[in-house]
């Protein structure tokens, strides 16, 4: 039985994903549900409003890895301040002001997956060039309005933040923003490494990119699979 996209309300995830990713947005249930003591641990010393979303983000994730027949376990903190997930899944997590999300599906249907969610209000200028590269800036100049509230390099930003969320886990290797390069074309993007002494995905790996705007936010995904052998 394929798992499908589950909301906790009506959002653009079943647009993001594809089918077998299972996404479960916070509902007031999973913003106030407990931390398990073995996570709370990674959080003691955080403030308030960092524990809550914290907490939002477990819950959902728990939540998405139930539905895929996940075992009952925790979700540790690794090394490098992302989620370990059980063997046989992978996933992402991620929340902004007012919004929490976590994504999972199983290694067997996708290698990785990232997932960002941010307001959509445009980047501040002084953030815009630390943020998009001057080819990209070039490229944007040329392409149709953004939707309204929102501006290229602000979903230039969310689409690198998921790009790197799948691309870590697979390559354990931090970019730069101005390590990649993002081309949207309508809902799609396509993120190609701007320096080649970084790790690329290979060529026959199928990496996608989508991206969507609803209410308040900018939602983008990236999805790592493998090509069958042909």
């Amino acid at each position: 039985m394929k798992a499908r996209n589950a909301t906790a309300t009506e959002e653009p995830l079943e647009e993001l994903f594809p089918s077998g990713v299972v996404s479960i947005v916070a509902a007031e249930r999973h913003w106030n549900h407990p931390l398990r003591p073995e996570e709370e641990v990674f959080v003691s010393r955080a403030v308030s409003k960092r524990k809550r979303e914290f907490a939002a983000g477990r819950a959902c994730a728990h939540e998405a890895l139930s539905r895929l027949g996940a075992p009952p376990g925790f979700l540790p903190v690794g090394p490098h301040r992302a989620p370990v997930w059980p063997d046989g899944f992978v996933g992402s997590i991620s929340h902004t002001r007012g919004l929490c999300v976590a994504s999972v599906a199983r290694s067997s249907s996708l290698r990785s997956l990232g997932l960002d969610v941010e307001q959509s209000t445009p980047l501040p200028s002084e953030i815009v060039k630390k943020v998009c590269r001057p080819d990209e800036l070039s490229l944007f100049d040329q392409q149709p309005d953004p939707p309204a509230g929102t501006s290229w390099p602000k979903l230039c930003f969310s689409a690198k933040e998921s790009f790197f969320k799948c691309y870590f886990p697979v390559t354990t290797t931090w970019l730069g923003f101005h390590d990649v390069t993002v081309r949207f074309d309508n809902r799609d993007f396509e993120v190609s490494m701007a320096r080649q002494d970084l790790p690329s995905p290979p060529r026959e790996a199928l990496v996608k990119g989508r991206w969507a705007t609803h209410r308040e936010f900018v939602w983008t995904a990236v999805t790592w699979k493998e090509s069958p052998p042909s």
